[in-house]
Parts: C-alpha cells; sequence; structure tokens
C-alpha cells in the first residue's frame, strides 16, 4: 500500500483574497513563503536571509511591496500557486483590468484562523492634528522612529514603526491644549492602558506632568500618536532649539534633530532600541550627514 503523501509545510502560503469590483490581491505567510523558498527556489544565500530579516516587520500587502527587493525572487512561486487559485491577479496598486468573466469569480473565503492576516493601513495623523495645535500655540517636536522617517525625503531608507511620539515641555497648560485640540477632532485621550481620567482639567494635566505619564491619542484608522514628557535625559528647550520644520502633507510639522533622536534611543537603554541602535545606526548617522549638508545649501533655512 503505497504511503501517504507527506503534508506540504508551504501550502496556502500565498492565499487570493476576492476585492469589491472582480479584483483580487495576495496574502502572503512569511514563514510558509520561507519553506516554498527552500522548496522550489534555490536555497536563500545569506544575502538574502539578511533581506527577509530586514522587511520581516513590514505590512504584507502594502501597495508595491509583492514587488519590492525580498519578494522579487518569489515571483515565479507565487504565480504558480496563485494561478491554481484564479484565472489572473491583479496586485494591490495595479490598474484595474476590467471586468472579470463569471467564469472566474471566486467566492469569498473565510480567513484560515492559523494565518497572520494583513495588519490594517493606518493614516497619518499629524497633518491633521498639527497644524492645530500649532494654531493653539501647543509645543512639541516629534520624536522616536516616525521623527527618523521625516527626514527620509534627503535620502535614506525609511524604518517600520507602528506609533507616533512626540516630546513635550513639562506644562500642564501645554498639555491640556493638546488634549483639548485632540478631543476636538474625534480623537480619544488613553493613560496607562484606560481612557485619560475626568475632568481633563488642569489639576489632572498638573499630576500628569507630575508623574512624567505618556498619554496616547487614538482614533480608528489612523497611527496612535503618544504624547511624551521624556526623552531620555534630554531637555525640551535644549532639543526644541535645535527643531526642523519638515513638511509632511502640505503642513509643517516640528521635528527634533535626528541626532537627538538616535541618543535618546541610546539612553533608554531598552532591548528594542538596543537592536534599532544596532541595525541603524550606521544609516542614520549618514543620513544626518546628508541632510545637515543639504540644509546649508538652503539658503532660505
Amino acid at each position: 500500500m503505497p504511503s501517504a503523501r507527506e503534508p506540504e509545510p508551504w501550502k496556502d502560503a500565498v492565499q487570493i483574497e476576492h476585492l469589491p469590483g472582480g479584483r483580487w490581491r495576495l496574502v502572503v505567510d512569511r514563514e510558509k513563503m520561507r519553506l516554498l523558498d527552500e522548496h522550489l527556489l534555490a536555497p536563500p544565500s545569506p544575502a538574502r536571509l539578511r533581506a527577509i530579516e530586514r522587511v520581516e516587520n513590514l505590512p504584507r500587502n502594502a501597495p508595491g511591496t509583492a514587488h519590492d527587493h525580498v519578494y522579487m525572487h518569489y515571483a515565479a512561486a507565487l504565480q504558480m500557486l496563485a494561478m491554481k487559485r484564479a484565472g489572473r491577479i491583479v496586485l494591490p496598486g495595479a490598474t484595474d483590468p476590467g471586468p472579470v468573466h463569471p467564469a472566474k469569480v471566486m467566492e469569498p473565503r473565510e480567513p484560515h484562523p492559523e494565518i497572520p492576516q494583513d495588519p490594517p493601513i493606518l493614516r497619518d495623523p499629524l497633518p491633521l492634528l498639527a497644524p492645530r495645535w500649532l494654531a493653539e500655540g501647543a509645543r512639541f517636536v516629534v520624536m522616536g522612529v516616525w521623527g527618523a522617517n521625516l527626514y527620509a525625503r534627503y535620502g535614506g531608507e525609511e524604518l517600520h514603526t507602528q506609533d507616533q511620539d512626540l516630546f513635550l515641555p513639562p506644562e500642564p497648560e501645554n498639555l491640556l491644549t493638546l488634549w483639548r485640540v485632540a478631543e476636538d477632532l474625534g480623537f480619544e485621550l488613553w493613560c496607562g492602558g484606560e481612557p485619560l481620567d475626568r475632568p481633563r482639567d488642569p489639576w489632572l494635566a498638573r499630576k500628569v506632568v507630575q508623574r512624567r505619564a505618556l498619554t496616547r491619542v487614538l482614533r480608528d484608522g489612523h497611527l496612535p500618536v503618544d504624547l511624551n514628557l521624556v526623552m531620555g535625559d534630554a531637555e525640551f528647550e535644549a532639543v526644541d532649539a535645535q527643531k526642523r520644520m519638515l513638511k509632511v502633507s502640505g503642513q509643517d510639522i516640528p521635528v527634533a534633530r535626528l541626532m537627538h533622536i538616535v541618543e535618546a534611543k541610546r539612553k533608554a537603554g531598552r532591548e528594542k532600541d538596543t537592536k534599532f541602535l544596532a541595525m541603524h545606526f550606521d544609516a542614520l548617522r549618514d543620513l544626518e550627514d546628508e541632510v545637515q549638508r543639504r540644509w546649508d545649501e538652503e539658503p532660505d533655512r
């Protein structure tokens, strides 16, 4: 009696998700793609493994991701698996080729519980919040990985993050202004993993400042914004004095100097910050030099 076939560990590495308008998109399971890569393609070289690690935190199926560096060598395998499930594929961001023949339309399938689903693509809330905050006289600078990403227009590689960090002066009235504007724009305020207490008055703001507590600004469909009163051991006035105004979606937003961001991560001493610096310090240092060079070349600054 022939032995049963061994299960294929790469099975369902690529799912085809049905989209409105007769379109399709790929849903990729990275771990299964590793197994598929080993079985169908050449064994991954050290360089390819490093490339895989570099995109490990990228949102799957973000527009263009399937054609970016690490997925390029998966193209043949993706096509082979996908064509078993559908007559054709339209990747996210591609032009709509028109209606699908009825014979090729698949019924939507339920997500497999063991396969991680796509994270939502969240919008940047700062172009909405920052102009109102600045118009009300609020003081803040963008810090953290998001701040580093805002310098990427000068060249360099964007880094993955799931939130935005702002550094604030320890001033209760300033914090109250930030809270009030955020609420007016439909954002929720959280502190310590639960909704911020009410009433949100000067007494509460003083308590939050005294404890150097973090307030998180939340709204569906947007990245969370963390209002920090601590940035390593840096003083706000020193960081604010060297801030730069960078344009985000046409809005001027104050951003901490790149090396202030790096120094704050170095002094934080957390494991995730140590790993971040080990991976990106050289790139950030080169980017700081490039930013300074271009800044010096712009006489209107």
